[in-house]
Protein backbone atom coordinates (compact mmCIF):
# COMPACT_ATOMS: atom_id res chain seq x y z
CA UNK A 1 0.00 0.00 0.00
CA UNK A 2 2.74 2.73 0.63
CA UNK A 3 4.29 2.07 -3.15
CA UNK A 4 0.24 1.68 -4.60
CA UNK A 5 -1.50 3.75 -2.23
CA UNK A 6 -5.60 3.88 -3.02
CA UNK A 7 -5.83 7.47 -2.41
CA UNK A 8 -3.26 10.40 -1.29
CA UNK A 9 -4.60 10.63 2.00
CA UNK A 10 -5.94 7.29 3.72
CA UNK A 11 -5.74 4.74 6.75
CA UNK A 12 -5.08 1.76 7.25
CA UNK A 13 -7.00 -0.01 10.01
CA UNK A 14 -6.48 -3.64 10.87
CA UNK A 15 -8.76 -5.99 12.88
CA UNK A 16 -7.16 -8.61 14.68
CA UNK A 17 -7.72 -11.17 17.19
CA UNK A 18 -5.03 -10.70 19.56
CA UNK A 19 -1.17 -9.51 18.40
CA UNK A 20 1.26 -8.86 21.21
CA UNK A 21 2.31 -4.82 21.96
CA UNK A 22 5.62 -5.64 20.64
CA UNK A 23 4.05 -6.91 17.19
CA UNK A 24 1.19 -3.95 17.01
CA UNK A 25 4.45 -1.54 17.34
CA UNK A 26 6.49 -3.36 14.58
CA UNK A 27 3.79 -3.15 12.11
CA UNK A 28 3.05 0.57 13.29
CA UNK A 29 7.00 0.87 11.74
CA UNK A 30 5.88 0.11 8.58
CA UNK A 31 3.18 2.30 8.70
CA UNK A 32 0.78 4.20 11.16
CA UNK A 33 -2.10 1.81 11.57
CA UNK A 34 -5.65 1.84 13.42
CA UNK A 35 -5.57 -1.51 15.61
CA UNK A 36 -9.07 -2.65 16.31
CA UNK A 37 -9.30 -6.00 18.36
CA UNK A 38 -12.13 -7.79 17.25
CA UNK A 39 -14.46 -10.46 19.13
CA UNK A 40 -16.97 -11.92 16.80
CA UNK A 41 -20.43 -11.37 17.78
CA UNK A 42 -21.12 -14.01 20.78
CA UNK A 43 -24.63 -15.51 18.34
CA UNK A 44 -22.49 -16.13 15.23
CA UNK A 45 -20.09 -18.13 16.95
CA UNK A 46 -22.24 -19.97 18.84
CA UNK A 47 -24.24 -20.99 16.32
CA UNK A 48 -21.52 -21.44 12.93
CA UNK A 49 -20.66 -25.25 13.08
CA UNK A 50 -17.27 -25.56 14.86
CA UNK A 51 -15.91 -26.99 11.65
CA UNK A 52 -16.83 -23.59 9.52
CA UNK A 53 -15.39 -21.40 12.16
CA UNK A 54 -12.25 -23.75 12.34
CA UNK A 55 -11.41 -23.09 8.53
CA UNK A 56 -11.96 -19.68 8.02
CA UNK A 57 -11.87 -18.09 11.97
CA UNK A 58 -14.04 -16.20 13.42
CA UNK A 59 -12.28 -12.53 11.86
CA UNK A 60 -13.73 -13.18 8.50
CA UNK A 61 -16.81 -12.00 10.45
CA UNK A 62 -14.70 -8.29 10.73
CA UNK A 63 -15.91 -7.69 6.91
CA UNK A 64 -19.38 -7.04 8.51
CA UNK A 65 -17.52 -4.08 10.36
CA UNK A 66 -16.76 -2.18 6.61
CA UNK A 67 -20.57 -0.85 6.52
CA UNK A 68 -20.01 0.86 9.59
CA UNK A 69 -16.87 2.03 8.64
CA UNK A 70 -18.69 4.06 6.18
CA UNK A 71 -19.94 6.82 8.86
CA UNK A 72 -16.38 7.67 9.04
CA UNK A 73 -15.20 7.37 5.51
CA UNK A 74 -16.58 8.01 2.49
CA UNK A 75 -14.83 4.39 0.82
CA UNK A 76 -13.99 1.52 2.47
CA UNK A 77 -11.67 -1.20 0.73
CA UNK A 78 -11.18 -4.79 2.72
CA UNK A 79 -7.73 -6.78 1.81
CA UNK A 80 -7.70 -10.74 3.17
CA UNK A 81 -4.63 -11.27 4.86
CA UNK A 82 -3.87 -13.68 1.76
CA UNK A 83 -3.51 -10.24 -0.97
CA UNK A 84 -0.51 -9.60 -2.83
CA UNK A 85 -0.68 -5.86 -4.42
CA UNK A 86 1.70 -5.52 -6.90
CA UNK A 87 0.38 -2.50 -9.00
CA UNK A 88 -1.98 0.25 -8.67
CA UNK A 89 -5.10 0.25 -6.22
CA UNK A 90 -7.17 3.84 -7.14
CA UNK A 91 -8.71 1.37 -9.54
CA UNK A 92 -10.58 0.02 -6.69
CA UNK A 93 -12.24 3.23 -4.85
CA UNK A 94 -12.85 3.71 -8.81
CA UNK A 95 -14.98 0.67 -9.35
CA UNK A 96 -16.93 1.82 -5.95
CA UNK A 97 -17.63 5.23 -6.76
CA UNK A 98 -21.41 3.75 -7.53
CA UNK A 99 -21.35 2.11 -3.58
CA UNK A 100 -19.89 -1.39 -4.50
CA UNK A 101 -17.21 -3.33 -6.44
CA UNK A 102 -16.32 -6.99 -6.26
CA UNK A 103 -15.11 -9.75 -8.36
CA UNK A 104 -17.53 -12.06 -9.90
CA UNK A 105 -17.21 -15.77 -9.57
CA UNK A 106 -18.17 -18.35 -12.30
CA UNK A 107 -20.07 -20.61 -9.41
CA UNK A 108 -23.28 -20.66 -8.38
CA UNK A 109 -24.18 -19.05 -4.69
CA UNK A 110 -25.11 -22.15 -3.44
CA UNK A 111 -21.37 -22.83 -3.13
CA UNK A 112 -21.47 -21.23 -0.38
CA UNK A 113 -23.84 -23.36 1.47
CA UNK A 114 -24.51 -26.93 2.57
CA UNK A 115 -28.13 -26.22 1.13
CA UNK A 116 -30.52 -23.87 -0.60
CA UNK A 117 -31.51 -20.34 1.14
CA UNK A 118 -34.86 -20.28 0.48
CA UNK A 119 -36.07 -17.07 -1.18
CA UNK A 120 -32.41 -16.42 -3.08
CA UNK A 121 -31.51 -17.59 -6.58
CA UNK A 122 -28.88 -19.97 -5.91
CA UNK A 123 -28.31 -20.35 -9.28
CA UNK A 124 -27.14 -16.98 -10.18
CA UNK A 125 -23.13 -16.43 -9.70
CA UNK A 126 -21.68 -15.22 -6.39
CA UNK A 127 -18.74 -12.79 -5.54
CA UNK A 128 -15.41 -13.12 -4.11
CA UNK A 129 -15.46 -11.82 -0.50
CA UNK A 130 -11.16 -11.67 -0.25
CA UNK A 131 -11.35 -8.20 -1.71
CA UNK A 132 -14.04 -5.57 -2.09
CA UNK A 133 -14.72 -2.10 -1.79
CA UNK A 134 -17.38 0.02 -0.61
CA UNK A 135 -18.58 3.76 -0.83
CA UNK A 136 -21.16 5.77 1.11
CA UNK A 137 -23.17 6.07 -1.87
CA UNK A 138 -24.32 2.21 -1.63
CA UNK A 139 -28.12 2.26 -0.77
CA UNK A 140 -28.80 0.22 2.30
CA UNK A 141 -25.28 0.49 3.86
CA UNK A 142 -26.40 2.35 7.73
CA UNK A 143 -28.53 -1.73 8.38
CA UNK A 144 -26.07 -3.76 6.39
CA UNK A 145 -24.43 -4.74 9.71
CA UNK A 146 -27.07 -5.61 11.62
CA UNK A 147 -29.20 -7.70 8.77
CA UNK A 148 -25.67 -9.60 7.86
CA UNK A 149 -25.13 -10.64 11.62
CA UNK A 150 -28.75 -11.41 11.48
CA UNK A 151 -28.53 -13.47 8.59
CA UNK A 152 -25.30 -15.34 9.84
CA UNK A 153 -27.51 -16.67 13.11
CA UNK A 154 -30.48 -17.50 10.47
CA UNK A 155 -28.55 -19.75 8.13
CA UNK A 156 -25.69 -21.15 10.56
CA UNK A 157 -26.37 -24.70 9.75
CA UNK A 158 -25.79 -24.01 6.19
CA UNK A 159 -22.21 -22.04 6.44
CA UNK A 160 -19.81 -23.93 4.33
CA UNK A 161 -17.89 -20.61 3.13
CA UNK A 162 -17.97 -18.59 6.18
CA UNK A 163 -19.06 -14.99 5.20
CA UNK A 164 -19.24 -14.84 1.89
CA UNK A 165 -22.55 -16.44 1.24
CA UNK A 166 -24.00 -14.31 3.49
CA UNK A 167 -22.64 -11.14 1.70
CA UNK A 168 -23.69 -11.98 -1.24
CA UNK A 169 -27.07 -12.36 -0.01
CA UNK A 170 -27.48 -9.23 1.59
CA UNK A 171 -26.34 -8.04 -2.14
CA UNK A 172 -28.95 -9.69 -3.33
CA UNK A 173 -31.45 -9.07 -1.24
CA UNK A 174 -30.69 -5.53 -1.39
CA UNK A 175 -30.67 -5.82 -5.43
CA UNK A 176 -27.08 -3.96 -5.43
CA UNK A 177 -24.90 -5.56 -8.80
CA UNK A 178 -21.47 -4.31 -7.80
CA UNK A 179 -19.36 -2.96 -10.31
CA UNK A 180 -16.52 -5.86 -11.60
CA UNK A 181 -13.24 -6.01 -10.10
CA UNK A 182 -11.67 -8.54 -12.66
CA UNK A 183 -9.04 -8.84 -14.18
CA UNK A 184 -6.78 -6.28 -12.42
CA UNK A 185 -8.28 -6.75 -9.31
CA UNK A 186 -8.61 -9.93 -6.93
CA UNK A 187 -6.71 -12.70 -9.14
CA UNK A 188 -6.70 -16.01 -8.09
CA UNK A 189 -3.15 -17.18 -8.47
CA UNK A 190 -3.33 -20.01 -10.29
CA UNK A 191 -5.66 -18.09 -12.66
CA UNK A 192 -4.98 -16.35 -16.18
CA UNK A 193 -3.78 -13.03 -15.80
CA UNK A 194 -2.39 -13.14 -12.63
CA UNK A 195 0.89 -11.90 -13.96
CA UNK A 196 -0.57 -8.83 -14.89
CA UNK A 197 -2.55 -8.37 -11.80
CA UNK A 198 -2.60 -5.22 -9.74
CA UNK A 199 -3.87 -7.47 -6.79
CA UNK A 200 -3.42 -10.97 -6.66
CA UNK A 201 -5.38 -13.57 -3.82
CA UNK A 202 -2.66 -16.12 -2.94
CA UNK A 203 -4.97 -18.37 -1.36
Amino acid sequence: LGRFPPAPDYEVVIFHGGVSARDLALLSRIRPCRFVRYRCAENIRRNIPAHALRAFSELVYAKYECFELLDEYSSVIWLDTDILIRGETTGLLERSAAGAAFAREEKPLRFNFSADIEGFDMDRPFFNAGVFALSDRLQGWESARSWLIDATVRYAGRVVMGEQGILNLWLQHHDVEPCELLPEFNVFRHRPGAAQASIVHAV
